[in-house]
């Protein structure tokens, strides 16, 4: 790395200096760093603050004169030629699933928030986590690459704040176990070491030190062999594979959940293993392979010892295929049957293959969509492996959106979440670091602290990125809420309500306590110029709502009125469905009613929050034609004007949505759910009818006579669109409105208005007879044909029923 005589000051907390350090003496820092880690199997940091250069070269040296191989070595920046593993920044979810002995990530060109939680996690114990940075004091000031991502028009990068990185700094100079080191004035700021030792006395089960076993007892009837349980490190692991053992039966789905480095992916590859070596068909699908990676390890290891393994395809570290033995090779160890077993690497989209599988194993299983999530349930034997805290930024989708779909499947279900580290010790310094910082272990005030909360006694008032940074118990409530209640809230979130210029909440208050939370922006007001980037299919930063209206629907005029685009709306858990967030939305409204041109917001689609924003007053104007890779819900855009110039955009956009809707449902939303669509219905403006006699006449015999509704599809879809535009007005002469019962919609959205065919009819409406189910759909045609036809339903009618 060429000479330098680099002269460091060490100094204490205070400032004081306690002597000169060579270079020679930096590394043999950060070499006492590395022992200590190992002997307290733990994780250690070190902060290389100052110009890029400088802090590169320092650690590269550093990692060239430490015990770990340059294959063991990732590197997370945006540019640098390097023999060691690089990482995007944008694309640290690659490390999702690995452990690495050593990361240098490199902050100089940007700090990526998600990047910074995956980064922590990818390190083992024992192992170095180095952060070269710009000067601590000056870094909070400093505009990256991820600032400019923040400044959406008519911000710019100088608008953002610095909060987020001033409580990265905070937090760098407050924790254990953090060297810092400036590079510019060669002193050493912070020590980093601790002094301890290896100290599990933190774990809430005996933990399995290096080389030795602990006694474990498993369940008399167990159907693994000891080799199982031998290979576990922490009783925790141990009755998580013992949990595995659930499927040996058919119909049975486990889910293990855990933070980082617990164990989960080697409890699930020792299983893996034993399943193999009885005759199985084991599929495992992760994000990526590498993600998998432990869970093959670990399979091969109990294969070798249950002298089964019969040929690994792939690279000897990294197998993706594990086949066994023929039957006759094995011993009595094990009861097996008859067949060839297999551990094999799916990838999740290839979900008929891994269905397939006699059982599937999917390990981090929040960075899945929901909706592919959901397809792996027909395997009938599957195991779900995720992470608890979102580590690695992947979001909530499993705890919010999908655990509730597997509780309701036809699988019976068994939960186990590993609390012991193995990794790395209990109270690992960097753990906390990282979780503090990132408020990954964010929660809602305690139930009992907001109990007795109402609409009318909670305190409305904003919530400022000020406010937030200085009141860490405030920040604490504000990300626990959103983490709680939405399938995807990550590092990046934190940062952004920190720093981001055009980005607000509200906030509902009971005792102090914050109850519900409204997380929006400023959209709209657009240059000319900028209208025309997005006609002409370019990006604007932030701008969602105009950026769809423009793009997608054409509307080059939509970004020149201006609004607030509601992001996220959530309510405590324990205070749901008592008014809460409808009074936030409402003073809200008050509050901005006369600067904007309209309110809007997107948000997955389903029945609940379809009626929670009608009811508030929001229109559709857009609904996607894919869903969304998280959720796994078709998105939808809502509107509600608010001034005169809001009215223009918001009665187009409606009146054209109206245009769109039968033919999208028919199509591209055929697979929508019919529940779903109802209330969406509701809110398209009446539809007039425009039928002949002989349209009339086919629509009575169908409701009526032998006819079939497919003979006119047509004229059952307008009918039923006008239903749906009218349905709850009131007859002309004052009677009861017209409506029909709720699985009578159904049946009209999912045949007549999607076409489905009769087989998904039957499944999405519950029935269990064909027959029936098409002579429910020509009873709900009866009161339509009544209601619109003209004397030739009459007509028709008499004849009928002579």
């Amino acid at each position: 790395m060429g000479n330098r005589n680099l002269y460091c000051s060490m100094t204490s907390d205070s400032g004081d200096s306690s002597g000169e350090y060579t270079s020679e003496e930096v590394i043999s820092h950060a070499i006492s760093l590395r022992q200590e880690a190992k002997q307290a199997n733990e994780r250690r940091l070190l902060v290389l603050a100052g110009d890029n250069r400088p802090g590169l070269q320092i650690a590269q040296e550093i990692i060239d004169n430490l015990d770990i191989c340059s294959s063991e070595v990732t590197f997370v920046g945006l540019s640098r030629s390097t023999e060691w593993e690089r990482v995007n920044p944008k694309d640290a979810d690659e490390l999702l699933g690995t452990t690495r002995s050593a990361i240098v990530f490199d902050t100089h060109d940007a700090l990526f928030p998600n990047a910074l939680g995956r980064v922590f996690g990818a390190v083992d114990g024992g192992g170095l986590l180095i952060l070269v940075t710009p000067t601590l004091d000056e870094w909070p000031e400093r505009r990256d690459d991820y600032d400019d991502s923040l400044a959406a028009p008519p911000y710019g990068v100088e608008d953002v704040t610095g909060h987020f990185k001033s409580r990265v700094v905070e937090k760098l100079r407050k924790h254990s176990g953090i060297t810092i080191i400036d590079v510019n004035s060669h002193t050493i700021k912070q020590d980093g070491r601790t002094g301890s030792m290896c100290d599990r006395s933190g774990s809430s089960s005996e933990v399995k030190p290096d080389g030795q076993t602990f006694e474990y007892n498993p369940p008399t009837d167990t159907a693994f062999p000891d080799v199982a349980y031998e290979a576990c490190l922490t009783k925790d692991q141990a009755n998580a594979v013992n949990t595995f053992e659930h499927l040996l039966e058919s119909e049975q789905a486990i889910v293990v959940e855990a933070d980082r480095g617990r164990g989960k992916s080697s409890a699930a590859g020792i299983a893996a293993g034993v399943f193999a070596a009885r005759g199985e068909t084991v599929a495992v699908t992760a994000p990526r392979y590498r993600s998998a990676r432990e869970i093959f390890r670990r399979a091969k290891e109990v294969l070798s010892e249950l002298d089964s393994l019969g040929a690994a395809d792939g690279p000897e570290d990294s197998p993706r295929r594990l086949v066994t033995q023929e039957a006759s090779a094995h011993g009595p160890s094990i009861n097996r049957g008859p067949a060839t077993g297999s551990v094999s690497y799916i990838e999740p989209t290839a979900i008929k293959e891994a269905t397939a599988a006699d059982i599937l194993i999917v390990d981090e299983a929040a960075a899945l969509p929901v909706k592919t999530l959901d397809s792996f349930l027909d395997t009938g034997r599957v195991a779900f492996a995720t992470t608890i805290h979102g580590y690695e930024g992947a979001g909530r989708g499993f705890s919010v959106r999908f655990k509730s779909k597997i509780a309701d499947s036809e699988l019976t279900v068994s939960e186990i979440e590993l609390e012991d580290p193995i990794r790395y010790a209990a109270r690992d310094s960097v753990e906390q670091f990282a979780y503090q910082t990132l408020a990954l272990n964010a929660s809602p005030p305690p139930s009992e602290a907001v109990a007795g909360a109402t609409p009318e006694d909670a305190t409305f008032r904003a919530i400022s990125s000020s406010d937030l940074s200085s009141d860490d118990e405030l920040l604490q409530e504000v990300m626990g809420l959103l983490v709680n209640a939405h399938y995807r809230t990550e590092p990046d979130d934190l940062a952004r309500i920190l720093d981001a210029p055009d980005v607000s909440l509200r906030g509902l208050f009971h005792n102090g306590h914050l109850v519900s939370v409204l997380y929006f922006s400023t959209e709209g007001g657009l240059s000319v110029d900028e209208r025309n980037t997005l006609y002409e299919g370019g990006r604007i930063q932030g701008h969602l709502v105009p950026s769809i209206l423009i793009k997608k629907l054409r509307d080059k005029e939509a970004g020149s009125t201006s609004g607030v685009r509601f992001r996220r709306l959530t309510t405590h858990h324990a205070l749901q469905s008592i008014g809460l967030g409808s009074a936030l939305v409402e003073q809200t409204h008050q509050e901005f009613a006369d600067e904007v041109d309209w309110f809007g917001g997107g948000y997955g689609l389903t029945p609940k929050l379809a009626y929670f924003w009608i009811e508030k007053g929001y229109d559709p104007v857009q609904l996607s034609t894919s869903r969304h890779k998280a959720s796994g819900k078709y998105s939808v855009l809502i509107l509600q004007a608010t001034e005169d110039a809001g009215e223009p955009l918001h009665k187009r956009h409606t009146k054209w949505f109206r245009k769109r809707i039968a033919s999208k449902l028919s199509s591209s939303l055929s697979d929508l759910n019919p529940d779903a669509a109802r209330p969406i219905l509701r809110t398209i403006s009446p539809f007039s009818l425009d039928f002949n006699t002989h349209d009339w006449r086919i629509a009575a015999d169908a409701a009526y006579g032998p006819a079939e509704p497919e003979t006119a599809p047509r004229v059952f879809r307008q009918l039923t669109l006008r239903y749906f535009s009218q349905c709850n007005s009131a007859y002309e002469d004052g009677e009861t409105a017209l409506e029909l019962s709720s699985q009578e919609e159904r049946l009209l959205v999912s045949r007549v208005l999607q076409g489905n065919d009769w087989n998904l009819v039957l499944d999405r409406t519950g029935y269990s007879s064909k027959e029936r189910c098409k002579q429910d759909l020509k009873n709900a045609l009866k009161p339509l044909v009544d209601y619109y036809g003209d004397e030739t339903v009459q007509e028709a009618k008499r004849r009928f029923s002579d």
